[in-house]
């Protein structure tokens, strides 16, 4: 799927199947401040291109990325 405008989600965002592919222009943004608002990513489920979330002070978080087929989680 590729993000034509910008999207924020306030609950969970579960992956069930394929990559989101977003851009500066038409970025994710997960507004749920939980440590699991993402679930269901792995090799073949996660964003291609830029996301942001809201985190909590001192909370820990993977930003399930990637880019061109390779999947690089980011863990903060």
């Amino acid at each position: 799927m590729t993000l034509s405008i910008s999207v924020d989600i306030d609950g969970t965002l579960t992956f069930t199947s394929g990559v989101i592919t977003t851009s500066i222009a038409n970025i994710l943004t997960i507004d749920n401040s939980s440590e699991t608002a993402v679930t269901g990513y792995n090799s073949s489920n996660y964003v291609d291109g830029p996301m942001r979330k809201l985190m909590q002070n001192g909370g820990d978080f993977v930003f399930p990325l990637g880019d061109s087929g390779r999947y690089g989680p980011l863990s903060i």
